[in-house]
């Protein structure tokens, strides 16, 4: 909030009370979740705090680190490597945690999310999320 009202950022979407939301999803994931299966999240541009708490259980760090990955997107800067700074804010993906393509209208996430659901399932893909 503060670097969008210093005109340093466009603007700032995020959800104000959603974080203990986002982090009791990612931690319930997190612990029922087997080691190595697939997991598809379907959030929406309020998510942010469930996807950093997913990179944090998963120990993305350096480089990896999805704090400095969503900075930047949030920046819309070419540094951001999701989306080159062409996309607008708290609209990531992040394949290798299963989050897919972020959209903005709330409630459209639960078809596509039903979309992978029945997908794994008519595939035989056995411990997904």
């Amino acid at each position: 909030m503060n670097l969008t009202q210093s005109g340093q950022a466009k603007f700032w979407i995020g959800g104000p009370g959603e974080e203990i939301s986002g982090t009791a999803m990612a931690l319930a994931l997190h612990d029922v979740q087997p080691e190595g299966s697939l997991r598809s999240l379907h959030g929406h541009y309020r998510s942010d705090c469930l996807a950093l708490a997913l990179g944090d259980l998963a120990g993305w760090t350096g480089e990896k680190d999805l704090t400095w990955k969503l900075f930047r997107q949030q920046l819309t800067r070419a540094t951001d490597d999701m989306s080159l700074g062409r996309q607008m804010v708290n609209h990531w993906v992040v394949p290798e945690l299963g989050i897919q393509p972020v959209s903005t209208p709330v409630g459209m996430q639960l078809g596509r999310a039903a979309g992978y659901a029945r997908g794994f399932q008519l595939k035989g893909v056995e411990g997904t999320v």
